[in-house]
């Protein structure tokens, strides 16, 4: 933490926070946490990052069949979700575009899923083994498949067809975040949104978007 604090005023001022300004899903302190983060562990460097988990009792254990789908925002500490499941022994996917990736404070390979043409084939194949799956799904701009989802921060755009999948295989889903508070306290917090066998993707995207504004727009960034 003492890095990461020593940085932030250096990140602040910075293109790579300035950059992040529109989506304002990130402060200096979650960029500066995950450059140090991120570079230890590119060292080999293990360490147990001292984090809150709110909701970890959500999380799929060894002994869970049912498939689950854990989705997030394109925030920078997201990047610790793999290291909740690797803690509890249970495998999970993580859609990504770095094949090299590695657990947060681990020397373990991230099980990572290509964004390629091939993801939904293979998360489909996941869902039907009873496997998990971890993915951000919001997007800089408009694609074909994905949805406006009005926020207090303006609008962010949502790929649905992993949700679609989820919902098609009868999969848990969760929702997840980590943020830095001022006090530079990393806390985890992880919410199942409510479904029942009528919940439509709007209602999802819906949730979704209100566990943005609740647990980061309004988070004492």
């Amino acid at each position: 933490m003492l890095a990461a604090r020593a940085l932030q005023p250096l990140i602040h001022a910075s293109h790579v926070y300035k950059g992040r300004i529109p989506q304002l899903l990130d402060s200096p302190r979650e960029i500066a946490l995950d450059s140090v983060l991120t570079t230890l562990t590119c060292r080999g460097v293990a360490f147990e990052p001292r984090m809150k988990v709110v909701g970890a009792e959500l999380l799929p254990t060894k002994a869970s069949s049912r498939a689950t789908l854990v989705v997030s925002a394109h925030t920078m500490l997201s990047s610790t979700l793999p290291r909740q499941f690797h803690d509890r022994g249970v495998a999970v996917s993580t859609a990504a575009v770095d094949a090299g990736m590695k657990v947060v404070g681990t020397t373990a390979n991230v099980r990572v899923l290509l964004a390629d043409r091939n993801l939904l084939l293979k998360v489909r194949e996941l869902f039907a083994a009873g496997q998990h799956v971890f993915a951000m799904i919001d997007r800089p701009a408009p694609e074909r498949r994905t949805v406006p989802v009005p926020t207090k921060r303006g609008v962010m755009q949502v790929a649905t067809p992993l949700l679609q999948l989820a919902r098609n295989a009868n999969a848990r889903i969760l929702f997840y975040t980590a943020l830095v508070d001022r006090r530079w306290n990393l806390t985890a917090t992880i919410v199942e949104p409510p479904q029942h066998e009528n919940t439509s993707i709007d209602d999802l995207l819906a949730q979704f978007g209100a566990f943005v504004d609740t647990h980061i727009h309004t988070a004492g960034r």
